[in-house]
C-alpha cells in the first residue's frame, strides 16, 4: 500500500469502526498525521502563535476521529478487541485517585514555588509533592504507549476458517 492510498482509505473510512486496517495503512496514516501536525505547527510559528496555536489545534481536532477509527481497526487486525482502547482511561483514573489522596496538592505546590530563594530548590520541593499525585498516571501512560506501539507492529492475525457442516445424501 502506498502513502496516498492509505490516506485516501483512512478518510474514506472516516468514522467507520468496523473492519480492519493493515500495518502499512496504519503507519502511512500515522506519518500523514505527524506531517500535518508539523505543518500546522510551522504555520502557527509563522503567524507568531507559539503556545497552543490555532492552526495546529484545528488540524489535530480534524484528524482525531480518523486516528481513532484507524487505531480501532488496527487493533482488530492484530487480534485485539477495540475495547482495549478504553485502557487509556487508566491514567485519568490514576490522576483522580492521586488528587483524592491529596486534594490540597495544588496549594502545597504553589506555596513551595513561592517560599524559596532559588528556583531549583523550589522545583525540587514541588516535585516531591507532585510525584505521588501524577507519577502513577505518567508511568501508566508510558506503559500503555509501549503496549499499543507493540500492538501496532503485530502482524495480521489469521482468521480461523468457519466450519460449515454439510450433509451428503
Amino acid at each position: 500500500m502506498e502513502f496516498f492510498d492509505a490516506v485516501k482509505i483512512a478518510f474514506k473510512k472516516y468514522a467507520q469502526f468496523r473492519g480492519t486496517a493493515s500495518r502499512s495503512e496504519y503507519w502511512w496514516f500515522f506519518l500523514f498525521t505527524f506531517l500535518m501536525s508539523l505543518i500546522g505547527g510551522a504555520v502557527d510559528i509563522a503567524i507568531h502563535q507559539t503556545d497552543n496555536g490555532p492552526v495546529q489545534s484545528i488540524v489535530n481536532l480534524a484528524l482525531f476521529i480518523p486516528q481513532l477509527t484507524i487505531m480501532v481497526r488496527r487493533n482488530r487486525d492484530a487480534g485485539f478487541s477495540a475495547l482495549w482502547l478504553l485502557v487509556w482511561l487508566l491514567p485519568v483514573a490514576l490522576l483522580v485517585v492521586g488528587y483524592l489522596g491529596n486534594p490540597n496538592f495544588i496549594v502545597e505546590v504553589s506555596q513551595e514555588l513561592m517560599g524559596y530563594q532559588t528556583q531549583e530548590q523550589a522545583l525540587i520541593n514541588a516535585a516531591n509533592i507532585l510525584v505521588p499525585v501524577v507519577g502513577p498516571a505518567i508511568l501508566a501512560s508510558m506503559a500503555l504507549g509501549i503496549f499499543f506501539f507493540v500492538v501496532s507492529l503485530l502482524p495480521t492475525k489469521k482468521q480461523k476458517p468457519v466450519a460449515v457442516a454439510t450433509i451428503d445424501y
